[in-house]
């Protein structure tokens, strides 16, 4: 993965506290809260040049800063117990009509133009809203109905937006956009019976992730797709999970991140996913495999709250070295397993990789990155395949080293194409039209969102 860097997120002066909620697509800008001694705190945004910067007074609501644009320069915030939206070179503005008494911005598109979030009047549920300049405050619906819930994270322009609310008497994540309204996400009980939180979705709107309650009634962080529905990512972990909740993805849906509870709230930790390891301890990958034990010393990371869009930069909080809650944020030079089609993880995609692919063909269920699983759908087929290809010739180290392995001819990418057909057409008649998906869903319990 190469070179990484560990850096403390520094306090405002007179702060005791700094916690990190979100990052900028890019990874330039962090965004959360600093709390005062007095029981106030600020919504703040941290850039390299800038350092830690308020967006606010100090207020007694405890405001926050939870997400931010692609570039930082817009920043959803909860400000006085109402939404607000904060952009470089003006103040915090309130986004909330005549009436509301509670509400919060919990996300922003990448563009900048789209904020979503809740809000309510006196004893009234919450609804989720979406605000755009253009349009202002408009609520999200779902058959024409609002939906008694949260907005809790935009695409890159806006037009899908992810979040929880309440669906048959049950509260379930969903997905919306303008076309079909919000759309529960499903269920990861192996009966079907719904229920969980959805805290982020991708720039494009593919992939959306949260926490969700299984069949043990233990909550469990999943990611969700179109066509494979909603993925249990703590099945097969090699840490101790209780309770998960994923809070972010990645760009390509290959990274998540967020948090899990191995057994007590003391006890919690962050999460670094994907496809091809699993649900990973992040400050052991820290650690152990990037070389950052020294700058680690001393220090709990708690949750990992936020990855930027390339998968290169990570942020969250925990307990520092002197045992104080604070902020911090990880850089790496590449992401973590950069090559999808590099199944054996040493570096290049070359035979070996093709061979591996080979072996496991076929596998229809639970096929991870080293069974040669590169597009992440959960089975081995020609798609795999065609990755592969297309990463072989991108390769360096064959370059270097003279090896020579021969390029796949006409005939064997024929075969490849009919072995790609049966694995579409064998995926059509599992998700096919009666027949459940391969993949079930979950059901939610509370992460650090609303």
């Amino acid at each position: 993965a190469g070179a990484a860097s560990f850096q403390q997120i520094p306090h405002l002066p007179g702060s005791v506290n700094t916690l990190i909620y979100g990052i900028s697509g890019d990874g330039s800008t962090a965004v959360g809260q600093s709390a005062f001694s007095g029981g106030t705190a600020v919504p703040f945004r941290w850039t390299e040049a800038s350092g830690t910067v308020p967006l606010s007074a100090p207020t007694v609501y405890f405001d926050e800063a939870y997400d931010a644009s692609y570039d930082g320069s817009v920043v959803g915030v909860k400000y006085v117990n109402l939404a607000g939206v904060w952009a470089v070179g003006s103040d915090v503005l309130d986004l909330s009509p005549a009436g509301v008494t509670q509400a919060a911005t919990w996300g922003v598109s990448g563009d900048g133009t789209t904020v979503v979030g809740h809000q309510s009047s006196g004893e009234e549920n919450s609804q989720a809203f979406r605000w755009s300049a253009a349009e202002g405050v408009t609520a999200l619906t779902a058959n024409g109905v609002p939906v008694q819930g949260f907005a809790t994270s935009a695409s890159y322009d806006g037009s899908v937006v992810s979040g929880y609310g309440r669906f048959a008497g049950v509260t379930q994540p969903y997905r919306w956009t303008e076309t079909t309204g919000a759309v529960p996400l499903g269920s990861l009980r192996t009966d079907g019976s719904a229920g969980g939180r959805a805290y982020a979705v991708s720039p494009d709107g593919a992939f959306v992730v949260g926490g969700a309650e299984t069949d043990s009634g233990a909550t469990q962080a999943f990611l969700w797709t179109e066509l494979g529905g909603m993925i249990d990512l703590s099945l097969g972990a090699s840490i101790s999970v209780a309770d998960s909740n994923a809070q972010d993805v990645s760009a390509d849906g290959r990274i998540v991140v967020g948090d899990t509870n191995c057994c007590g709230l003391a006890n919690w930790g962050g999460f670094v996913w994907t496809a091809e390891t699993g649900m990973l301890d992040f400050q052991a990958v820290l650690t152990e495999q990037l070389g950052l034990g020294q700058e680690l010393e001393g220090w709990t990371l708690r949750t990992v709250e936020g990855v930027s869009d390339d998968g290169r930069v990570f942020v969250g909080y925990g307990r520092n070295a002197n045992g104080g809650p604070n902020g911090w944020i990880v850089r790496l030079d590449e992401p973590l397993f950069a090559n999808p089609a590099d199944f054996d993880l040493d570096g290049d995609v070359d035979g070996v990789d093709q061979s591996i692919w080979q072996s496991h063909f076929g596998l229809a269920e639970g096929a991870l990155r080293r069974h040669g699983n590169a597009d992440n759908d959960e089975d081995v087929d020609g798609g795999d395949f065609l990755v592969w290809q297309r990463q072989f010739h991108e390769t360096v180290s064959f370059a270097a080293t003279g090896a020579i392995i021969p390029e796949p001819g006409s005939g064997w990418l024929a075969v490849s194409a009919w072995l790609a057909m049966i694995g579409l057409w064998n995926c059509l008649a599992s998700e096919g039209t009666g027949i459940p998906p391969r993949r079930r869903e979950h059901i939610a319990n509370p992460g650090r969102k609303p």
